[in-house]
């Protein structure tokens, strides 16, 4: 069972991959707080989120659900850059 569950074989991104505009992404140019709120209300159903800088067609990274609760739980704004990982960039065509 664990085989076939791998077993990714011939099967397309394209086949799994969500679109463009259905992903939850959050501006990096929000003020701290309001980036931080943000996040952590799209984070309620991902354990990811794309960051960008004024249009979604700049995104820049992503960030992990952890990385946010940690600082919007402690009460901690500092700069979030830090915490934004680089993106995945995986063609439609590719298995």
């Amino acid at each position: 069972m664990l085989e076939r569950m791998l077993n990714f074989g011939d099967l397309s991104v394209k086949r799994i991959m969500m679109p463009f505009e259905d992903i939850e992404s959050v501006d990096l140019s929000l003020e701290k707080e309001c980036f931080l709120d943000t996040s952590v209300e799209i984070l309620r159903i991902r354990s990811r989120i794309l960051v960008y800088i004024k249009s979604k067609d700049n995104i820049i990274g992503y960030v992990h659900i952890k990385d946010i609760l940690t600082l919007w739980q402690g009460n901690r704004v500092y700069f979030i850059r830090s915490l934004i990982k680089s993106p995945y960039y995986v063609g439609e065509d590719n298995k």
